[in-house]
C-alpha cells in the first residue's frame, strides 16, 4: 500500500513540471480575448451590483459591451444584457427593480429600461440625435439625460442629400464652414448641435428639453429632494477658447437657472449632500491650466460660500461620492502610480486613505456607509471587480473575467524602484523582465515613454510591454519630471522647458538599468506616443545610443502644433503665445534638431488624429527621408489620437505587431 502511495506521489511529481511548462507567452492576438469591466454600480437595497463587461468582437472588428449583475456576497452571477452592441451607463431606479442604461442597439445611442429580475428591455427614448448618461428622480418617476440639440434654421430647407438652399441660395451640404477656434476635437467636427438636458417620464411620454442656449451643458445630478439639478456648463460666451465651466442649478420641472460658482478655472462634477444643503465638487484655480491639481470644493448653498477641502492635499482628486450620513466624502486620487481610494472627513477635513494597494482602483461604487465595490487594474490583471466596506477591511474579489486567458500565460510582474536623476532628484521606475530571465545573459532594453506630458506609468496593464518582455526584451519606463502623481512641485517642474529635466531623468534612468549588468547597450530601442513621442524624437536628436525607434502620434514641430491642435490653450500655458516666444517654440521642437537624426525611425501615427494631427509625423518623415534615414511612416485612417487605447481591434493588433516587427529588425538577439 506504501508503495502504491510513493507511485502516486512520484507520478504526480512528474506530471507537475510539464504542466506548468505548458504556459505560453503571450502575443497581440490575445487581445481579442481580453476583458475589461468598464462601470459598477451598488443598487439602492445594497444586494447587487451591476457592471458592465466590454470586449471585442472579432468577426465584426468591433467592441461590445454587457451588463451584468452579481450579488453583494458574490454568489450569484449572471448576465443582464446580450445584446452585441455597447450597453453602458447602468442606472438603477431607486426601487432597485430596474435599471436604466444606453445602448446603441437601435443605431444611436438611446436609453433603454430593462426589469432586473428578468425581461426584455425596452426603449424609452427615440431622438434623432441620440441620448446618453440617464439618471432617475429621487422618486423614480423621471430620468434625465443628455442630447444634442440643432439650432433653429428656418431659412434652410433640403433639396437632396448633397444641396441645402439657405436664402434662396444652393449650398453644397459637405462643405464646412468655420467661425470659431475651436472647432474640432477628438476625431470629429463641432457643428451647430449642442448638448442639454433632458426630462423624460418612465412611462414614455415627450421628453422635455430643461436648458437651452449655444451653450454644452453636462453631468446633470438631481438634489436628494429631488427639487433640483445641478449640471456643469461654460456659459461664458467664449466655450471654444477656455474650459472655464461653472455649476449651475435649475428646477427639475425646468425654470429659470442659477450660477453657483464664478471660479476663473473649471468647476465640474457636482455631487449633493444627502440633506440637499451642500454640493461637493472638483475645481481648478486657472482655465486651461492642465498642470495644476484639482480641488475638492464645498459649495453652501445657503450662504453661497464656497471653501477648499483640499487645500494641504498634494494630489489631484477626482471621482468624488458623499456617504450617506454626510460625514464623509470619498474621491480617487493618484499616488506613485497608483489609485487609491481616500476619505475626507467633512467636519476637519482629515483626509485618510481607505483602499490602497499596488494597483489603480478604475472606478468605484458606494452603498450606505457599509460597502464599496470598486475595479482595479493590476500589472498582471487588466481588470476586475471586488467589494469590501467601508473602512476598506474584509476585500474580497468577486470576479475574474479573464482568469482562464491569464492561467495560460507566462507573464512577469514590473520590479519598481527609485533611482537618481543627475540633480540627485527622486525618479521612479519600473523593469518588466522577459518571462524566463537569467542573469547571466545580455538582453536587449526598450525605453518605453508615457503621453502626457501630465499622465504617469504606473501598476495597471499594459499588453504592449508584456509583448515585448515575451519577445525577450526588458522593458525599463519610468516617471519623470513633468509626470503627474508625485506632487504638484513634481509636475511642474520643468514646465515650458520640455526635453531638459525630463530629458536628463529618462537617460539617467537608462543608465541605472545598464548598471544592472544585464543590458547589451548595442541592442536598446526606444518609444512612446504623444508627449512620449515627442520625447523619443527629441533623444534621438540628441544621441545616437539607442538603435531603434517608434514614434507614436508624436508632436514634433511646437509652431505647427500650435495652429493645427484641438488645444491650442495647452501650448499657451506651457509655452506662452507662438508670437512672443518664438525662440522658445523653435529650442524645443524636435523638428529643430530632427536633421541629426540617424537613428531607423518607424513613425506610428492615426489620420484623423486632432489632438497632434498627422502633419506632425509628416514633417518628421520628410526630414528623415531627406537625409537618406532609414524610415517607415505608417498611417491609420479612421482613427484618433486614441488608437492605442480604443481603436478598431485589428487596428490595434496590427500596431503591436509592427511595433515587435520593427524591434525584431533593428535589435535582433
Amino acid at each position: 500500500m506504501k508503495k502504491c502511495l510513493s507511485c502516486i506521489v512520484l507520478i504526480a511529481l512528474l506530471f507537475s513540471k510539464p504542466l506548468q511548462s505548458q504556459k505560453r507567452s503571450i502575443t497581440s492576438q490575445d487581445f481579442y480575448q481580453i476583458k475589461e469591466i468598464t462601470e459598477c454600480t451598488i443598487s439602492p437595497d445594497g444586494r447587487t451590483i451591476a457592471y458592465t463587461v466590454q470586449r471585442v468582437d472579432r468577426k465584426n472588428n468591433k467592441y461590445i459591451s454587457n451588463i451584468w449583475m452579481i450579488s453583494t456576497d458574490g454568489k450569484d452571477r449572471r448576465q443582464l444584457t446580450t445584446s452585441l452592441f455597447r450597453d453602458t451607463s447602468p442606472a438603477w431606479s431607486p426601487d432597485s427593480k430596474y435599471l436604466a442604461f444606453a445602448s446603441n442597439r437601435s443605431g444611436k445611442s438611446q436609453i433603454w429600461i430593462i426589469p432586473v429580475d428578468g425581461g426584455e428591455a425596452w426603449s424609452l427614448t427615440n431622438i434623432e440625435t441620440g441620448a446618453s448618461a440617464p439618471a432617475w428622480s429621487p422618486d423614480g418617476s423621471k430620468i434625465t439625460f443628455l442630447s444634442r440639440v440643432a439650432e433653429p434654421a428656418d431659412s434652410i430647407k433640403t433639396v437632396n442629400s448633397n444641396i441645402i438652399v439657405k436664402n434662396g441660395k444652393e449650398y453644397a451640404r459637405d462643405v464646412k464652414v468655420i467661425r470659431n477656434l475651436k472647432y474640432r476635437y477628438g476625431t470629429s467636427y463641432f457643428d451647430d448641435r449642442y448638448t442639454h438636458i433632458f426630462e423624460i417620464d418612465i412611462n414614455g411620454e415627450k421628453a422635455r428639453q430643461l436648458t437651452f442656449g449655444k451653450y454644452h451643458d453636462s453631468q446633470p445630478v438631481w438634489s436628494p429632494n429631488g427639487k433640483f439639478i445641478a449640471f456643469s456648463s461654460n456659459r461664458n460666451g467664449n466655450f471654444t477658447m477656455d474650459d472655464n465651466t461653472d455649476l449651475f442649478l435649475i428646477p427639475s420641472d425646468g425654470g429659470k437657472l442659477r450660477k453657483l460658482t464664478d471660479n476663473p478655472g473649471p468647476d465640474r462634477n457636482p455631487v449633493w449632500s444627502p440633506d440637499s444643503k451642500m454640493i461637493c465638487y472638483l475645481a481648478r484655480p486657472r482655465a486651461n491650466d492642465y498642470a495644476v491639481h484639482n480641488e475638492l470644493r464645498l459649495l453652501n448653498l445657503r450662504t453661497k460660500s464656497s471653501s477648499i477641502l483640499t487645500a494641504s492635499f498634494d494630489k489631484s482628486p477626482f471621482s468624488h461620492h458623499w456617504s450617506s450620513d454626510g460625514k464623509r466624502i470619498y474621491f480617487l486620487a493618484a499616488e506613485h502610480g497608483n489609485i487609491h481610494l481616500f476619505a475626507l472627513l467633512t467636519k476637519n477635513a482629515a483626509i485618510h486613505k481607505i483602499i490602497n494597494g499596488t494597483r489603480q482602483i478604475e472606478s468605484y461604487s458606494m452603498f450606505n456607509n457599509k460597502r464599496i465595490a470598486f475595479i482595479t487594474s493590476e500589472n498582471t490583471n487588466p481588470s476586475d471587480l471586488f467589494i469590501c466596506n467601508e473602512k476598506g477591511n474584509r476585500e474580497q474579489r468577486l470576479t475574474h473575467i479573464n482568469q482562464t486567458l491569464l492561467d495560460d500565460l507566462k507573464l512577469t510582474k514590473p520590479e519598481d524602484f527609485y533611482f537618481e536623476s543627475t540633480d540627485g532628484q527622486k525618479i521612479h521606475g519600473w523593469i518588466l523582465k522577459p518571462p524566463e530571465f537569467d542573469e547571466d545573459r545580455n538582453y536587449p532594453l526598450i525605453l518605453e515613454i508615457h503621453g502626457g506630458p501630465r499622465w504617469y506609468f504606473g501598476n495597471t496593464w499594459f499588453q504592449e510591454f508584456h509583448l515585448l518582455a515575451a519577445e525577450g526584451y526588458v522593458v525599463f519606463y519610468c516617471n519623470p519630471r513633468l509626470s503627474a502623481s508625485y506632487g504638484q512641485d513634481f509636475t511642474l517642474a520643468g514646465r515650458g522647458e520640455w526635453g531638459t529635466l525630463d530629458y536628463q531623468d529618462l537617460m539617467a534612468g537608462v543608465d541605472y538599468v545598464i548598471g544592472k549588468g544585464y543590458i547589451d547597450t548595442t541592442k536598446m530601442g526606444i518609444t512612446g506616443g504623444s508627449y512620449g513621442g515627442f520625447m523619443t524624437n527629441w533623444i534621438i536628436s540628441k544621441t545616437n545610443r539607442f538603435a531603434a525607434a517608434v514614434t507614436q502620434r508624436s508632436l514634433s514641430n511646437l509652431v505647427s502644433f500650435y495652429g493645427t491642435t484641438d488645444i491650442q490653450s495647452f501650448s499657451e500655458y506651457e509655452f506662452g503665445l507662438p508670437w512672443e516666444n518664438w525662440e522658445r517654440y523653435y529650442k524645443h521642437s524636435p523638428i529643430t534638431y530632427a536633421h541629426n537624426i540617424q537613428t531607423p525611425v518607424l513613425i506610428i501615427h492615426a489620420e484623423n488624429d486632432f489632438r497632434v494631427p498627422i502633419s506632425q509625423a509628416e514633417e518628421l518623415f520628410a526630414i528623415l527621408k531627406r537625409n537618406d534615414v532609414e524610415v517607415e511612416f505608417v498611417r491609420y485612417p479612421d482613427e484618433g489620437h486614441d488608437l492605442s487605447r480604443s481603436g478598431q481591434p485589428i487596428h490595434r493588433v496590427d500596431r503591436y505587431n509592427r511595433i515587435l516587427d520593427w524591434f525584431n529588425k533593428h535589435l535582433s538577439r
